[in-house]
């Protein structure tokens, strides 16, 4: 009766399908340039070694495979006026944009050893605020329909936004330093726009985009119930192989791109080309596959 229920509730409006993906351009904006410009502007502008801020990323991915489920479980476990998401995108909108901004403003006069700290630290900081907001908002994505397309649409819209803010937060360095010779005050001041963009569209999300409320009766199941039947869902285990095997080769070709650019094509203004050019097909693809999933 519930899935009936689920199944036949309102449609969403257009303002609320652009709400919740709204977040997500900001936050793709701020994910991209921490994979493509922070290692380059720790070891070449800050001149901290590679290997240390290889450290740094290593240590985040190991503090993410903590954090994630553990927010899936608060998230699902969370009984609020406010619902079982949203709570969690008004607690993080304003710290993920501090902690992104200090994230690229580190204090003067740090040694290499206080450098490689204070970069850790805010790089967990920073991560954990991401998780806090990210893992509630694609859950509410989830939840917010049960119609199959409405669901691809929500989700595509989503995807999109985020492939714009990927595309804006590649090129915004280059456009900022037009204006803005000294290196350090280029990413401090887009991190700061961004910061401050990011709290603002997550308040938007926040502010429009409502819970399903007949979902709020449904109960989270047992941990050891739900990890069981994790493992006998096949097709789930199948398909978070393939996304694990899409992330490690998208990992490494961000990190890796201003560094081939640089050290090794030996032309650095290929690099920003190059990526933009696959963000555009990007954003083309989601338009066509949203539609042909239609059919």
């Amino acid at each position: 009766m519930l899935d009936r229920d689920l199944s036949t509730a309102r449609k969403l409006t257009r303002r609320e399908i652009f709400a919740y993906g709204l977040p997500r351009s900001c936050v793709a904006m701020m994910l991209i340039s921490a994979s493509i410009y922070l290692p380059k502007f720790y070891t070449d502008t800050l001149l901290l070694a590679p290997a240390l801020i290889g450290w740094t990323f290593m240590i985040g991915r190991f503090w993410d495979g903590i954090t994630d489920p553990l927010m899936g479980y608060l998230s699902d476990h969370t009984q609020s006026k406010l619902g079982r998401r949203r709570p969690y995108l008004l607690l993080s909108a304003l710290p993920i944009g501090l902690a992104y901004y200090f994230l690229w403003a580190p204090p003067q006069g740090l040694g290499k050893q206080e450098l490689f700290i204070y970069v850790t630290a805010i790089y967990l900081l920073t991560f954990t605020f991401w998780t806090i907001f990210s893992i509630p908002h694609t859950s509410l994505g989830a939840e917010l329909t049960m119609n199959y397309h409405e669901r691809t649409v929500l989700t595509g819209v989503r995807e999109a936004l985020g492939a714009l803010g990927v595309l804006l937060g590649t090129a915004a360095p280059a456009i900022v330093a037009i204006f803005i010779l000294d290196k350090q005050q280029v990413y401090s001041t887009v991190a700061a726009v961004v910061g401050c963009l990011t709290a603002i569209f997550i308040l938007i999300c926040f502010l429009n985009v409502k819970e399903n409320p007949k979902f709020q009766k449904k109960r989270p199941l047992p941990l050891k119930k739900s990890l069981s039947l994790m493992v006998e869902n096949r097709p789930f285990l199948i398909l978070v192989l393939l996304v694990m095997m899409c992330y490690i080769g998208y990992t490494f070709v961000p990190i890796l791109t201003l560094y081939m650019g640089d050290y090794v094509i030996r032309s650095p203004k290929v690099a920003p080309l190059v990526i933009i050019t696959y963000l555009l097909f990007t954003i083309v693809s989601i338009a066509f596959w949203t539609r042909l999933s239609k059919r």
